[in-house]
């Protein structure tokens, strides 16, 4: 008797950064998907980082950051991982952003910009969602699948109350907690791909310190899904991963 099977494998990442990306962590979700073959591989936004295009950027080191290389990297992680969908975060918005800036120069150099990555996207026959807002998400299996906009402590139970039965990133730090709703939804964040280290902005922060690495993966049908959290921390030993198969 031949089973026919109708479910698909997931495994879903966010906040790569880019240039920033930790290679450890990389390695690790490249290993965890070429045992686990996922037909749905899901990046959640900030794949890359445009350290230089941030509003807070002038006068500062990061100010001279390269643009373009980062977001070449950024888009070679997401070729490397075989990535199907991919969301738009607020790093990633940032040349988008620009687009409207009153200045001729510089809205030209931001359409250059906002054209490669387009087209880069269709040639790696990826899903891209190009916007980012509380209204922007996918929804596979029940799950819907987000960037992510708060920062609060309670960030996954917020987006779970704002959003039903959610997965995000956004905040760098894994986390499952349930919505306060009769629905009882639950958010899960994947937390970041990114050396943690290497988050010049954030190196004074309280919270930085919650930050961990992680990623989610599982199975869904098209109305349910099951999911799991795998996080490895900060992993400041510099240690290979241990992935759960």
């Amino acid at each position: 008797m031949n089973i026919k099977r109708t479910s698909k494998r997931l495994l879903v990442v966010g906040c790569s950064h880019g240039g920033l990306a930790d290679p450890l962590a990389i390695d690790a979700v490249l290993r965890f998907k070429l045992e686990w073959k996922p037909q749905i591989v899901i990046h959640l936004g900030d794949w890359c980082d445009t350290a230089a295009l941030r509003l807070g950027a002038r006068d500062n080191a990061d100010e001279a950051e390269p643009i373009r290389p980062d977001i070449d990297d950024g888009l070679f992680f997401l070729e490397q991982l075989g990535v199907t969908h991919c969301l738009m975060g607020n790093h990633d918005e940032r040349p988008y952003r620009y687009l409207k800036d009153p200045r001729a120069m510089v809205r030209e150099l931001a359409q250059m910009l906002v054209d490669g990555i387009e087209t880069r996207m269709r040639k790696l026959r990826i899903y891209w969602l190009n916007s980012w807002s509380v209204f922007d998400h996918l929804k596979i299996g029940g799950v819907k699948y987000l960037h992510g906009t708060v920062y609060t402590e309670n960030a996954a139970r917020d987006h779970a109350e704002m959003h039903g039965r959610c997965v995000f990133a956004h905040t760098h730090t894994t986390m499952l907690q349930k919505g306060r709703r009769d629905d009882n939804p639950t958010g899960i964040c994947v937390g970041t791909l990114a050396g943690i280290a290497n988050m010049d902005y954030a190196k004074t922060r309280r919270k930085t310190l919650s930050w961990s690495q992680g990623f989610a993966w599982g199975e869904c049908t098209e109305n349910d899904t099951q999911l799991w959290l795998h996080e490895n921390g900060q992993n400041r030993e510099r240690l290979p991963w241990r992935l759960p198969i």
